[in-house]
């Protein structure tokens, strides 16, 4: 059972890195297409 549990506790946390990690490249994304179509210079 803890053996279970720590499996568990591994897939979440690389759950939520995934998730974090998605998160942040679709912020990226998003800025980056906006300095693109709206450059500054």
């Amino acid at each position: 059972m803890s053996m279970d549990q720590g499996q568990s506790t591994t897939y979440l946390r690389i759950y939520g890195a995934a998730l974090a990690t998605v998160a942040v490249w679709r912020q990226w994304g998003e800025g980056t297409r906006i300095f693109h179509r709206h450059p500054i210079t």
